[in-house]
């Protein structure tokens, strides 16, 4: 890893290369680190693209293998915790960047943070609002209401300033608009893309698949926790062979919920070789959360070769278009009719596997960098 000071380079992009500035937040974790380490790399290791990696010194210290994700590409960092460096431009933009971002072309970040103003253009991710919603099961807690305060403090200077923004489906950019008033000019879908494993794990043998449902993102109230625990209830009551495995974080209380019930299995995560191997092997996957930005699980899933059965909720029809099945989540009835026939009818699931691995072949992580790299080009040569 280099440390970089504050150094000046000049700027090459006069000659033909982008200089891009990558701000990194090497303590988030789930679908946000993926898509930020997916996109970086595919970014910095494109012709025609040069670039630094910044991050907060502290948080690089307490995450050793977080530089490992980026072979090759050098990082610069700043004295403060992430954290409090981000609160502080959140709150007041201060402490001025202009010294980290001298040389460079344009700023970006792969996930939601506001930047100060540093002489250069700035492009920021925000994955989606949810932080803002009022009518999910959890808007009305104190915690909700609490976070919601904290986003309605920053995001809309952040809309403000950014000289683009980046998303990952037409839905959070919709909302973006009717929440915020925000231009939708400014901003650009970029999606979220589906890493090699889930391509490339091999197909189980003809009728070789489980009688299990897959879930990822674990037993939460924000995941369709008891969405979940309906349909469990229903398959049992059913007297169905299908056995629901979930994988991820679960909360304690939702976890108590589900202990001993007898097709319901909780596991921890696991790593994308062993999750595209389980979901292969499975009837389906199960997506019962009530928001999501994107759902990266669902392409996932195709990709691998399971139908995807997802609520009808947020971002998911978007992102299953026609070959995921869309179910009423509120209907643990209808959500096991449709796991039943899937497990039931096997040319009807072919139709669903066949149909899902061509929607899966459309999410490559080198078409969203692709238009992450026009927004860029686009904004640099607009302050030029």
């Amino acid at each position: 890893m280099e440390q970089c000071g504050c150094g000046i380079r000049p700027s090459v992009s006069r000659g033909g290369v982008l200089n891009v500035l990558c701000y990194m937040q090497p303590q988030r974790g789930g679908g946000v680190a993926r898509h930020a380490i997916e996109m970086v790399n595919g970014l910095l290791h494109r012709p025609g693209v040069d670039g630094t990696l910044l991050a907060s010194g502290p948080d690089m210290r307490r995450h050793p293998a977080f530089a490992g994700h980026f072979p090759g590409i050098a990082v610069r960092t700043h004295a403060l915790p992430g954290k409090l460096l981000e609160r502080s431009w959140k709150a007041i933009g201060w402490p001025s960047l202009t010294r980290h971002c001298r040389g460079f072309d344009v700023i970006y970040a792969p996930a939601d943070v506001r930047f100060p103003t540093c002489g250069i253009p700035s492009v920021v991710t925000i994955h989606d609002v949810q932080a803002l919603e009022e009518h999910l099961p959890w808007s009305d807690t104190s915690a909700h209401r609490s976070f919601r305060d904290r986003w309605m403090r920053w995001l809309p200077a952040v809309l403000r300033e950014a000289d683009c923004i980046v998303t990952v489906s037409e839905f959070s950019k919709r909302r973006m608009v009717e929440l915020l008033d925000a231009d939708p000019a400014r901003i650009v879908v970029v999606g979220n893309g589906v890493s090699a494993p889930f391509f490339n794990v091999a197909a189980p043998p003809s009728g070789g698949t489980h009688a299990s449902v897959v879930i990822v993102g674990g037993l939460r109230l924000k995941k369709g926790a008891a969405a979940t625990l309906r349909v469990a209830d229903e398959l049992h009551r059913r007297k169905s062979p299908l056995t629901i495995d979930i994988y991820g974080h679960h909360d304690p209380d939702w976890a108590a919920r589900a202990s001993g019930h007898p097709n319901v299995r909780l596991h921890d995560f696991a790593c994308d070789a062993d999750l595209a191997a389980a979901l292969a092997s499975s009837t389906a996957l199960l997506f019962l959360s009530p928001y999501e930005g994107f759902g990266i699980p669902a392409v996932e899933a195709m990709a691998a070769g399971t139908p995807a059965v997802v609520a009808n909720a947020a971002s998911l029809p978007e992102v299953v278009g026609d070959a995921g099945i869309i179910v009423d989540a509120e209907d643990a009835a209808g959500v096991a009719d449709a796991l039943e026939r899937l497990r039931v009818n096997l040319l009807f699931r072919a139709g669903r596997v066949a149909a899902g691995r061509q929607r899966a072949a459309e999410f490559t992580w080198q078409s969203c960098v692709q238009r992450l790299l026009e927004a860029l080009q686009k904004v640099v040569s607009g302050r030029g």
